[in-house]
């Protein structure tokens, strides 16, 4: 059985790290290889990582995450690598369920189903319905694959000169599955292979998170920034018909916050020239 090497991502992870690596770790079929990236972290995350049998490349400042996974995919012995965000806990049968793919040479990666956290917080419980990272209960090429749990062949990663360091923060995953796919490869997904998202947002992240996935670039002229605050308030408009739908009252103050912050993005991005802020 080909061996595969596994890399995470990590930049003030301490928080979730433990779980994350204890995943990994209690796969039925065992990676050959774990390495941290650690972005520049200010917390714990290293000496965590340490208690563990991983191999830690630190950088010296953060890098943002794209430039974290390029030096995750470089550092990889095999040819076979999986990506776990430091946040985010594998079924034990991940590996499993995704290796069978590649024994078909025309398929490059493979993601699985990320669910995320439901219920403890309203926060978290809006993510769940109106954030979803994944495409069913199903089995099917996709155009694209969320990065949270993915596997990839090294080469094909490398012969599209893996990911773009522009995306700081988002969207790297997205840009660099549109590459592959121009590049004719194929990627696959599977709900059978699961993983759980263990973050506890706050209103802010959350509400970050929403612009940096549904924004790939900044807008660059008034034209532009118009158009993104009309198209964020037909969103804001659908979420809240959606939950007043379903009878999901607790969330429509979230909702009604959604417009004002999305909003404040789309300018603060057009005056900064950015997508990379916090």
């Amino acid at each position: 059985m080909e061996k595969v090497s596994v890399y995470i991502p990590v930049y003030n992870g301490a928080l979730y790290l433990d779980k994350t690596l204890e995943g990994i770790l209690q796969q039925t079929i065992p990676f050959a290889e774990i390495i941290i990236i650690d972005d520049g972290s200010q917390d714990n995350s290293v000496q965590i990582a340490q208690q563990y049998p991983v191999k830690i490349i630190s950088h010296k400042s953060n890098q943002g995450i794209a430039l974290t996974r390029n030096t995750g995919v470089q550092h990889c012995c095999y040819e076979l690598v999986a990506s776990v965000d430091a946040d985010c806990v594998l079924d034990r049968r991940w590996l499993e369920r995704c290796l069978p793919f590649f024994d078909n040479p025309s398929i490059t990666g493979v993601g699985g189903k990320l669910d995320e956290a439901k219920e403890d917080t309203c926060v978290n419980a809006w993510r769940s319905i109106h954030l979803i990272q994944h495409f069913g209960e199903t089995v099917k090429e996709v155009s694209f694959l969320p990065g949270s749990n993915t596997l990839f062949r090294k080469k094909e990663l490398c012969s599209i000169g893996l990911y773009n360091a522009y995306y700081r923060l988002y969207h790297e995953d997205i840009d660099l599955s549109e590459r592959l796919i121009q590049a004719g490869k194929k990627l696959m997904y599977t709900s059978k292979a699961q993983a759980f998202h263990i973050k506890k947002d706050t209103l802010r992240s959350v509400m970050r998170t929403c612009w940096g996935f549904r924004h790939k670039d900044y807008p660059h002229t008034g034209v532009v920034l118009t158009k993104d605050m009309w198209r964020e308030c037909v969103h804001s408009i659908s979420i809240v018909i959606k939950d007043v739908f379903h009878k999901r009252f607790r969330l429509l103050l979230i909702d009604g916050v959604y417009l004002f912050i999305q909003t404040y993005f789309c300018i603060k991005a057009y005056f900064l020239k950015t997508i990379n802020f916090k």
